[in-house]
């Protein structure tokens, strides 16, 4: 009588480890596949987010937000970003002036709009903050 119950037990013992290790493996599946679905969507929006970034930090380097001059900031704008993407940047500065280029656009709400912002210090004007918004825009 002893060795049959010892073999129901060793026989519960093994389909219990092999239930458990069967919704292991599905776990790992479930997270590995979404990991990399994730991972497929994040690339080209981050990307967005680094151009947005890159040209802050360009115009912030090379002076182009010293003078305020919200069409020269356009036009250097227009120069560096490819056809495709549309950007919008508001300087704010501590003393309360700002200006914004591309008033007329609107942001689309129908897309990622990658956002970002990078504290700007202009020589005698003190110092401000540019936020930008960029976007993929309509491929015409």
């Amino acid at each position: 009588m002893g060795i049959s119950n010892m073999g129901k037990k060793a026989v519960m013992i093994t389909t219990d480890s092999i239930i458990a290790l069967t919704i292991v493996i599905i776990i790992i599946i479930v997270a590995t596949n979404y990991a990399i679905s994730s991972r497929d969507d994040v690339l080209p929006e981050l990307q967005l987010v680094r151009t947005g970034n890159d040209i802050l930090a360009l115009f912030d380097n090379t002076g182009v937000f010293e003078n305020m001059n919200e069409s020269e900031v356009q036009g250097e704008i227009y120069s560096l970003i490819p056809n495709h993407y549309e950007v919008k940047i508001n300087l704010t500065l501590e003393n309360g002036s700002s200006f914004e280029t591309d008033t007329f656009r609107e942001i689309p709400d129908d897309r990622f709009i990658g956002t970002g912002q990078r504290v700007i210090v202009m020589g005698n004007l003190g110092f401000g903050v540019a936020r930008f918004w960029i976007w993929a825009g309509r491929v015409k």
